[in-house]
């Protein structure tokens, strides 16, 4: 999967706030949009290496595609989050069905299918969240939900580090997410881990992985 647009790299000078960003590009500076929830401590720091790109809107002209670690690539927006997730779920896939008051990414016949990104490793484990997500404990609850009213649901888990040997909810720093998922897992929900990693503007799918089980509490 390509990303499309023009794409340059440049360097982190400042993180102006959660969502804006300030790099350097060949002794320019561009105010750039970050399109991700969480707080990519370890991706987006001044002097990092970043990718960018075209993308006009209200505040900004550009948004930050990738950042650099450990010799790769990491997505860091979560706008392709669910094109890349489409891409392993049949044509007639229903997106942004309605639950409950809320909404889940997908519906594939009777099973509810909700998404993730992951860019965190820790010590070779890929974890979710970076940061307390009470949306996506939300979202987890209500798929257990789906599961004792008799019909299916799962959580797709997009790891963007190829070298991620195993998933684990992030209980340290999300514990009322952390406890979500094994029960959501108790309960019967299916998780799907693909591993992805980023060359030359291309999205490339690098297998997939499991559950750390020695990590659920």
């Amino acid at each position: 999967m390509s990303t499309a647009e023009s794409h340059y790299e440049g360097t982190v000078l400042r993180r102006e706030n959660r969502f804006l960003v300030t790099v350097k590009h060949r002794d320019e500076e561009y105010q750039c949009h970050l399109h991700d929830p969480g707080r990519l401590k370890d991706l987006i720091y001044t002097g990092n290496r970043v990718i960018f790109r075209d993308s006009p809107g209200i505040r900004t002209k550009y948004s930050i595609t990738a950042a650099f670690r450990d010799g790769d690539w990491i997505l860091t927006d979560a706008r392709f989050h669910n094109r890349i997730a489409s891409m392993f779920l049949p044509e007639r896939t229903e997106k942004e069905v309605p639950l409950d008051g809320s909404r889940i990414d997908f519906r594939l016949d009777d099973t509810y299918i909700e998404v993730k990104g992951c860019s965190m490793l820790s010590g070779g484990m890929a974890v979710f969240p970076d940061a307390p997500t009470t949306r996506g404990t939300h979202h987890l609850k209500l798929l257990t939900e789906v599961l004792g009213s008799g019909r299916k649901s799962a959580l797709i888990v997009l790891i963007f580090s190829h070298n991620a040997d195993c998933f684990s909810p992030n209980f340290l720093t999300d514990p009322e997410f952390g406890n979500a998922f094994v029960k959501f897992i108790e309960a019967g929900g299916e998780v799907f881990l693909p591993k992805f990693s980023l060359n030359d503007g291309k999205i490339i799918f690098r297998g997939t992985t499991g559950l750390c089980h020695e990590y659920f509490r």
